[in-house]
């Protein structure tokens, strides 16, 4: 019985490391090129990614891109100062959906 629980216990921890280092950002760019990996920034007009297939992260101008969808959760700083943690995703073109930490999502343009 005790093997079992360790190995139910090992599954699982190894698991939910794995599911932790999965990269859950998305950016469509737009040329239609699809950029997996970690957001670590945006700021400025720059979205800086972190991938698994380059040693270098990726720097992207807000304009060069058409989509862009995120599993991480981020602090948003919004232009009037209203503080936000939440996901992003493109609801439709110039828009930004946030759904912050507990359910309330917002449009902005």
């Amino acid at each position: 019985m005790h093997k079992f629980l360790f190995l139910f216990v090992f599954i699982a921890l190894t698991a939910l490391n794995f599911s932790a280092s999965a990269q859950k950002d998305s950016l469509i760019l737009s040329n239609n090129d699809v950029v997996v990996g970690s957001i670590k920034s945006m700021d400025r007009g720059v979205v800086t990614i972190e991938t698994d297939y380059s040693k270098d992260d990726f720097r992207v101008k807000y304009s060069g891109i058409s989509r862009v969808k995120t599993s991480t959760f981020f602090i948003i700083t919004l232009a009037d100062g209203t503080r936000m943690n939440g996901t992003l995703e493109t609801a439709e073109p110039g828009k930004i959906k946030i759904k912050t930490d507990v359910g309330v999502e917002k449009l902005l343009e």
